[in-house]
């Protein structure tokens, strides 16, 4: 009889023992990176010497699936629309940008290649994308959320963030 418990014992001692030295996925304090949400964690660097990126598709080719995820979106990272109501479209690009120790996206909006405004929003640098729905611009943080703000135009204050 003892000779069974005994058996059990280091049995168990040895099963116990080989999965010391083993972490446990759900231990581990960084989660395993995949590529859904890829938006969110997808941090889009600047190239040296630079202060402003504006973003393209191709920021986005280290991530698997990331161009399809854009190509079936509405979200574009350039569109073009007439807020000011002057006859001539504005251009709207995304990007993101670093500079004086601070970081986050930005839209710039230009007209016939003369620079407007710039509309920054600090944070990470980061997936950023527009949308144009009737005539009215969208800035969007996200792919599959409704995190985003409206670019209007006012006579008073100019472009603005709603």
């Amino acid at each position: 009889m003892w000779i069974g418990k005994a058996l059990f014992i280091s049995l168990v001692v040895i099963l116990s023992v080989q999965g010391c030295g083993k972490k446990s996925v759900a231990n581990q304090s960084k989660p395993l990176k995949t590529n859904y949400a890829w938006w969110l964690t997808e941090e889009v660097k600047l190239e040296e010497h630079t202060t402003r990126r504006l973003l393209d598709i191709d920021d986005f080719k280290s991530v698997g699936g990331a161009s399809s995820d854009i190509n079936n979106s509405k979200l574009r990272f350039t569109v073009f629309s007439d807020l000011n109501k002057d006859g001539i479209k504005e251009k709207y690009q995304s990007g993101v940008y670093e500079e004086n120790g601070e970081s986050g996206t930005f839209v710039v909006v230009t007209q016939k290649d003369e620079e407007l405004i710039i509309l920054k929003r600090k944070g990470e640098k980061l997936f950023n994308a527009l949308l144009v729905d009737n005539g009215r611009v969208f800035w969007f943080d996200c792919m599959e959320c409704d995190n985003f703000e409206e670019i209007r135009w006012s006579t008073k204050s100019g472009y603005y963030l709603w």
